[in-house]
């Protein structure tokens, strides 16, 4: 073996290896640096998304984070790399795993609706999620537990496995970008009132008065807003290309 192709084989293997904060995802990481304080990832992550939960992704940083754990900001790169890795372990975390299904034997469209809402649940308790540059590949377990979750379901339809990734990836887009919806007709604060209040003003029924309907009938407000209903149509479609006698679906409840 040559030094040359020695050196190609070493980047190879080197390029194949999973980064470091995939390694501590996965349970692979090496025993945490040792400090004087109680600072470790999972210290860390906790923190981070407590931040995240109050000032959103916009206002985490690694500073913010190294002063409410009164420690430098150099002690926290002594357990994460990068701030775009801790928000893929915040996200992981946040997620955490799906929770048990009460049987197997429950029509799919049950138990696609259960999946959809306990998801849907951590994206409205943790709105940052959203924002999350968190796609491809499941890089992390929970992500991956979701994912195997809802294919289980589709792919047990008959449904072939392209067609339930792409199925999977769609009812997560409604429940994202439902979950935005809601976050951003939400007043600022606690005496703030909702932007359809003061838009009355300005979107007037002579220029739009469809819209205008829709504002003065509080159907923007985040207590109108159903992701229920696009679900519901998602369940539909997709009832139309499985075996028919697994397409029957016996209605639907609110989501939380």
């Amino acid at each position: 073996m040559t030094g040359t192709s020695a050196a190609s084989d070493a980047a190879a293997a080197e390029n194949a290896a999973p980064p470091r904060w995939a390694r501590s995802a996965w349970g692979a990481a090496t025993v945490e640096p040792a400090s004087s304080t109680a600072l470790s990832l999972s210290s860390i992550v906790s923190t981070a998304i407590d931040v995240a939960d109050e000032s959103g992704l916009a206002g985490l940083s690694i500073r913010r984070i190294a002063s409410r754990l009164s420690v430098s900001p150099m002690a926290l790169y002594r357990h994460v790399d990068a701030r775009e890795d801790l928000v893929i372990l915040m996200f992981d975390r946040a997620m955490g795993p799906p929770p048990p299904e009460a049987t197997d034997a429950a029509p799919w469209q049950d138990r696609l609706r259960a999946w959809a809402d306990a998801l849907f649940e951590r994206y409205t308790a943790h709105p940052w999620m959203i924002d999350a540059p968190v796609g491809g590949p499941p890089m992390t377990p929970n992500y991956a537990a979701w994912l195997e979750r809802i294919l289980e379901v589709l792919h047990g339809t008959g449904l072939s496995l392209q067609t339930s990734l792409e199925a999977a990836l769609l009812v997560d887009i409604h429940l994202r970008g439902s979950a935005q919806l809601i976050g951003n007709v939400r007043p600022a604060g606690d005496d703030a009132s909702p932007p359809s209040r003061w838009l009355e003003g300005l979107l007037t029924a002579e220029r739009f008065p469809v819209v205008a309907r829709v504002l003065a009938a509080g159907l923007l407000d985040d207590n109108e807003l159903d992701v229920r209903f696009g679900l519901e149509r998602i369940i539909t479609g997709l009832g139309a290309i499985v075996e028919p006698s697994d397409a029957s679906s016996d209605g639907s409840e609110s989501l939380v």
